[in-house]
């Protein structure tokens, strides 16, 4: 198949097969949702969970952090997968595309651009 035209949103799906391109949000250390009260939160779709509430914004500016929480968004992808591991994908998603989905369900959670490489192939085409 020869390809004349590039898709604008191929530049995007290519940003997700570069290193740590399919790692969420909630995995980097250095990221967080800040609410109106100064709670820090790892994640936007799971306010209401315990596990998502790492934290405080003091007065000062400073953070508290819970460390033990922060570790469950942080760690547990890779480094504990043997899957992951052994996958040709990892430099990707380093086993942390969506660490929510690890927690809730106990499975690893492989990116759409992995389960549909090919398909992603031809859209970077």
């Amino acid at each position: 198949m020869r390809c004349t035209t590039r898709l604008k949103l191929s530049d995007t799906i290519a940003d997700t097969l570069m290193p740590s391109g399919a790692v969420c949000y909630a995995a980097k250390p250095n990221s967080f949702i800040v609410g109106a009260d100064g709670q820090l939160y790892k994640c936007s779709v799971a306010f209401e969970e315990e596990m998502n509430q790492v934290g405080k914004l003091q007065h000062d500016g400073t953070m508290e952090l819970d460390l033990d929480k922060m570790a469950l968004w942080t760690i547990g992808g890779e480094e504990q997968d043997v899957g992951c591991q052994n996958c040709y994908f990892r430099p990707a998603c380093q086993g942390n595309h969506c660490p929510l989905y690890r927690m809730r369900t106990k499975k690893r959670p492989c990116p759409h651009e992995k389960r549909k490489l090919k398909q992603v192939l031809n859209l970077l085409c």
